[in-house]
C-alpha cells in the first residue's frame, strides 16, 4: 500500500514539474511568437487600408478639376475601344466560319452546290464578275458568279476597270460604260485605258496616222484633249502627259500646250526629278 502512495506521489510531482516547464517555455518562446504574428498582422492590414486610401485618393484626383469635354473624350475613347473589340470577336467569328467552309469544301465526302459553265468562254473573273462570250457566238458580255447577267452577250471583247467600269469593243470601236452599264464615252476610239483610278484615256487615229487623245473622268466629262498619241499621265502630277511621236517622246500639259518636244527615247518624272534619256545618254531635271 506504501508503495503504491509512493507511486502515486511520484506521478503527481512528474505531472507538476511538466506543468511547470510547459507554463516557462509558453511564456518563453510561444507567446512571443504570437504576439509578433499578431503585430505583423496589424501591420499588414495598416498597409492595406492605407494603398486603399491612396487609390481612393488618386481616383479623385484624375476626376476632379478635369474638363467636362476632357472626360467626354475619356468616354467616347472608352466607348470606341469597346467597340473595337466587339467587331474583333464579329470579325473573329465570321473567320472561323469561313475556315468551317473552308474545310467542308476541302471534304471530298460532303456535297457542294456547284453551276456549269461549259457553254461558256470565260475570259476573266474579277470583283465577283465573270467576262465571258457564249460558246460560238464569241459575243462578249459579263455576268455575276451566279450566272446572273449584268452586260448582255454584245460586245466584241469587254474589260473590267479598277473602279468597275466596263470597256467595251463594238464595231470594231471602243466605249466605256459605267457600273450601271450607263455610256461614259462613245464608241469612237481605237483604245480606251484607265490611266489612273477615276480618269480613262481614250484615243484615235484617223486615216493619216494622226491621233485624237482624250481623258473623260468618270462622270464622261471630258477634261483632257489634244492632237497627240498620249501615252501615258504623270502620277506625280496629273497635270502633265507623256505622248509619242515617231518613236520619240515629248511632253504636253492638261491644257494640250506642247511643253517639250518629242526629242527623248524617253521621260520619267521621280520624286519631283525629270529623268530623260537620249541615246546612251542619261540626264535629269530637278
Amino acid at each position: 500500500m506504501k508503495k503504491v502512495l509512493l507511486a502515486l506521489v511520484i506521478i503527481f510531482l512528474l505531472l507538476l514539474n511538466a506543468f511547470a516547464v510547459y507554463a516557462v517555455v509558453d511564456t518563453l518562446i510561444f507567446q512571443p511568437r504570437a504576439q509578433q504574428k499578431a503585430i505583423e498582422a496589424e501591420k499588414a492590414q495598416t498597409e492595406a487600408d492605407e494603398v486603399k486610401e491612396t487609390e481612393k485618393k488618386d481616383s479623385s484626383e484624375v476626376t476632379i478639376g478635369v474638363p467636362e469635354d476632357v472626360l467626354k473624350e475619356r468616354e467616347e475613347a472608352q466607348r470606341a475601344l469597346e467597340e473595337a473589340m466587339a467587331k474583333s470577336e464579329e470579325k473573329m467569328s465570321i473567320t472561323d466560319d469561313f475556315s468551317t467552309k473552308i474545310a467542308d469544301l476541302a471534304n471530298p465526302m460532303l456535297e457542294h452546290n456547284t453551276m456549269d459553265f461549259s457553254e461558256y468562254i470565260i475570259k476573266e473573273i474579277k470583283d465577283g464578275k465573270i467576262i465571258a462570250a457564249q460558246a460560238g457566238s464569241y459575243q462578249y458580255g459579263v455576268m455575276d458568279l451566279e450566272k446572273n447577267e449584268i452586260l448582255p452577250f454584245a460586245y466584241e471583247d469587254i474589260d473590267i476597270s479598277d473602279e468597275g467600269f466596263y470597256m467595251i469593243k463594238k464595231g470594231g470601236k471602243m466605249g466605256i460604260l459605267d457600273q450601271d452599264g450607263l455610256r461614259v464615252a462613245d464608241n469612237n476610239y481605237d483604245t480606251v485605258e484607265e490611266i489612273i483610278k477615276g480618269y480613262y484615256l481614250c484615243k484615235a487615229k484617223d486615216m493619216g496616222g494622226n491621233y485624237t487623245s482624250k481623258i473623260f473622268n468618270r462622270n464622261g466629262d471630258e477634261v483632257f484633249s489634244v492632237g497627240k498619241n498620249v501615252v501615258s499621265v504623270f502620277e506625280e502630277n496629273t497635270n502633265f502627259f507623256k505622248f509619242e511621236e515617231n518613236g520619240k517622246y515629248g511632253i504636253v500639259d492638261i491644257n494640250g500646250e506642247e511643253r517639250l518636244k518629242a526629242d527623248f527615247d524617253d521621260l520619267i518624272l521621280k520624286d519631283g526629278k525629270l529623268y530623260f534619256k537620249q541615246g546612251t545618254d542619261i540626264g535629269v531635271i530637278e
